[in-house]
């Protein structure tokens, strides 16, 4: 393989030679020659490189929106990355190419006999067995025609070449003595060596040198490289220029002064490929820096949202707690994402306690859930993120586990491997449909669904039936958190008497607080209203640095505030009216307080590319124009005109969104009695089968 690549290097390296008659000029004009041959690829590097840059403010839109979920965000610029047709290991491939070259170049300087002199095979055998005779050795290693043509060169090896016999060499010893490897006094055919000082040793030091100038040079210059952070630049130059210092005392000094003027004659293309395409005229450098502070201002918020060291050495304690051998025999274990969501288990988990023996245990993964306030014998909280939070899906070793979560065993969270016949329940934090807003099979690996209403019945039936999945048990549960809710706004007194709008996005691409918050915002500021912002839990959670900076950009309006406490419902209950796109929180809302919701018609909530096989109309589709009005996100300018319709009831009478509620959700009141019926019975069913066997 070495030798395929050597061959039309060492053709090029012949041609020079017999052009320049000079060994050292060659070199140098074989590094110059390299280079002007990989121009081409080197315009083709600057036009992808221009290209990367030219979206650098996108991917950092996308970071910053994910900065919570890493995969998220590099799915996400995968496919950024597709559709504009950027190849982002295409920067590597001169690296690459070097490689071979120098892995060639290194063969042909070691071998000048077969490459340049153009020696048969035989004579360089029977000179090299002289040479190696002379020495007492029985072979000279890879730098064997190196030393040959030395010491065929040296008048102290005269009689071990004479006693050579065979055509040509005589021509050949000729060719050999009339090779000079010296440059500028310097025998290039000797390696750098520290333990020997010598005028050779100022070649590692240019090879070194060159390599710290080309690498500032590009830190400041290169369209692609100058975008790095300076630490990677820093970084990356003293690897380079130490790497180059080390690499030139291994080898011969031709090859070091190959690495020299190969990194000089970069710097010229660099500065050539530059003026030909120059970047300032396709990049806009002002949405590159806006960006990049965005991106900073994400990632700083996330950094303070993440875990403190307390807190991931209590996650740590909490999950060895969990699997203790004192705290065998769970039956019940709920999981939560973060505070807030125990409202969702609240009846469940009281109607559980109060009716039966069962002990109950919680995992959160935020160390501020509520829920550590109401720990008893019965009710066991944990705290568990991070890695030890994967572990503990494959270790769990329970009878059912209850979860808001779905798409479990499609990513990081697995069914148990310790254990196959859990039962894995879900209940859903919202009444949204199953088919639309939830990736294709995010309920396939649960086992008994907690539904609704009608339409997940509907809709799961119908997904099990298109599939060809096995049947679920589902429970009609209905939704205990409307009746909560409900019982809640019946007592509430509003304390503040200005009207008050609620924006209440979902955390889709796209949504509100992405596509149109500032003319919303505009529409609706300065008419003395009271206006609350509250992003969906997801939203906040992913996207906490683009959240941090709208918050900042409105921090001087007085009626305006952001909402991230999501442990109370105050502002759902209070507000007179709700703005939302396609947020499962627009039932909520309409559904407790009988009042119409306004929408705003941001692209659709799709994450189910496939939801038309299911042949059902989704919910959050049927229905919106049941419990309200919607406007295009150009329209912003109506809400105003819409809010005074709502505001003196011409929209919809409350007897209008009772009737709507009582069709949609199964149970109205019942505060979920089904599900904990449910939960309770199939505990007691696995205790008897297990006594009884």
């Amino acid at each position: 393989m070495i030798n395929i690549i050597a061959a039309p290097l060492g053709w090029l390296m012949r041609w020079l030679f017999e052009l320049t008659g000079n060994y050292g000029l060659t070199i140098i004009l074989f590094a110059a020659a390299t280079k002007l041959i990989m121009l081409p690829l080197s315009i083709w590097v600057q036009k992808n490189s221009i290209k990367m840059v030219r979206l650098q403010p996108q991917v950092n839109e996308i970071a910053a929106r994910y900065a919570g979920d890493k995969d998220k965000a590099a799915q996400e610029q995968l496919e950024l990355y597709k559709k504009e047709k950027y190849r982002p290991l295409l920067g590597v491939v001169p690296m690459l190419i070097q490689i071979p070259i120098i892995v060639g170049l290194i063969n042909v300087v070691y071998n000048p006999l077969k490459f340049l002199l153009r020696l048969s095979a035989d004579t360089i055998d029977a000179l090299s067995a002289a040479a190696a005779s002379a020495l007492g050795v029985e072979t000279l290693g890879a730098a064997g025609q190196l030393i040959t043509a030395r010491m065929a060169q040296d008048s102290a090896y005269a009689s071990a070449f004479s006693a050579v016999s065979g055509s040509g060499a005589r021509e050949a010893l000729a060719k050999i003595n009339a090779l000079d490897f010296r440059l500028f006094g310097l025998d290039l055919s000797q390696t750098p060596s520290l333990s020997e000082a010598s005028w050779l040793l100022i070649v590692p030091a240019l090879a070194a040198l060159s390599s710290l100038l080309l690498s500032e040079l590009q830190n400041r210059f290169n369209v692609l490289q100058k975008e790095q952070k300076r630490k990677s630049q820093t970084g990356m130059t003293l690897f380079l220029t130490l790497f180059s210092l080390a690499f030139a005392f291994l080898v011969p000094a031709a090859i070091g002064v190959y690495w020299a003027v190969g990194n000089l004659a970069a710097i010229l293309i660099m500065f050539f490929v530059n003026a030909l395409i120059p970047p300032k005229k396709y990049i806009d450098y002002e949405v590159l820096e806006a960006s990049k502070k965005t991106l900073e201002s994400a990632q700083r918020a996330q950094k303070q949202s993440g875990p403190t060291r307390e807190q991931k050495k209590r996650a740590k304690a909490d999950y060895k707690r969990f699997f203790s051998p004192d705290n065998e025999g769970k039956e019940l274990v709920f999981y939560s994402v973060k505070n807030g969501f125990y409202r969702y288990y609240k009846d469940l988990i009281e109607r559980i306690l109060a009716e039966s023996d069962i002990v109950i245990h919680y995992v959160t993964s935020d160390a501020n859930d509520e829920v550590f306030s109401l720990a008893s014998e019965r009710f066991i909280p944990y705290y568990i993120e991070g890695n030890n939070l994967i572990y503990f899906f494959m270790k769990l070793d329970t009878e059912l586990m209850v979860m808001t979560m779905p798409e479990i065993e499609k990513y990081y969270y697995k069914r148990s491997l310790v254990r196959k016949d859990i039962d894995y329940v879900y209940t859903f934090h919202a009444m949204v449909s199953t088919h639309m807003i939830y990736r294709t099979g995010a309920f396939d690996h649960y086992d008994t669904i907690l539904c609704v209403g009608p339409h997940h019945t509907a809709e799961i039936r119908e997904t099990e039936r298109v599939y060809g999945l096995p049947e679920k048990r589902l429970v009609e549960f209905g939704y205990p958190l409307l009746d909560d809710l409900r019982e809640s706004y019946e007592l509430l007194e509003k304390k503040d008497s200005r009207f008050q709008v609620l924006i209440a996005p979902s955390h889709h691409d796209g949504n509100i607080l992405d596509s149109c918050i500032d003319g919303v915002l505009n529409a609706v500021m300065g008419r003395g209203w009271r206006i609350i912002v509250r992003p969906h839990p997801q939203y906040m959670r992913h996207n906490s640095g683009r959240l941090a900076e709208l918050a900042q950009r409105y921090s001087d309006c007085s009626d305006v505030e952001f909402e991230t406490d999501f442990s109370t419902n105050d502002s759902l209950y209070t507000s007179d009216l709700m703005i939302t796109d396609w947020s499962g929180i627009s039932m909520e809302y309409s559904f407790t307080t009988l009042r119409p919701c306004l929408f705003i018609n941001t692209p659709m909530k799709v994450l189910n590319p496939e939801y038309e096989k299911i042949n059902l109309e989704p919910i959050q589709i049927k229905i919106r124009d049941k419990i309200g009005v919607s406007l295009n996100t150009d329209e912003t300018q109506r809400l105003t005109d819409v809010i005074n319709d709502i505001k003196n009831g011409r929209i919809l009478t409350k007897d209008d969104i009772d009737k709507i509620v009582k069709d949609t959700v199964y149970n109205v009141g019942s505060k979920g009695a089904a599900g904990s019926d449910y939960i309770i019975g199939e505990i007691n069913r696995r205790r008897s089968a297990g006594s009884n066997s």
